[in-house]
């Protein structure tokens, strides 16, 4: 554990973000999407997969196939985090 070495995190990734799932040919017609959005909401413990949770149908799957939209949830953290300072500047009186 402590041997000097950086340990691997690639492989981590951000919870809440939106992620998209690939619903394989056999579980859809022919005029179904190819994939389900939802919100990643953790690991499996019992295979190597991601829970998500689909917020329309109010269940969580395990899936392998996720791809992960991480950019939209840094967008908009970043944009929040944006809004809050210029709402301190209006606010904190201007000491002259």
């Amino acid at each position: 554990m402590f041997t000097g070495n950086k340990p691997e995190v690639s492989h981590l990734r951000i919870f809440g973000c939106p992620v998209y799932v690939h619903v394989p040919k056999e579980k859809r017609s022919k005029l179904d999407p190819s994939g389900k959005k939802g919100i990643f909401v953790g690991y499996s413990d019992s295979s190597k997969g991601y829970k998500v949770h689909f917020p329309g149908l109010k269940k969580i799957e395990v899936s392998p196939d996720v791809v992960f939209d991480e950019d939209a949830t840094f967008n908009k953290s970043r944009k929040r985090h944006a809004d809050e300072d210029t709402v301190e500047e209006l606010v904190a009186p201007r000491v002259t």
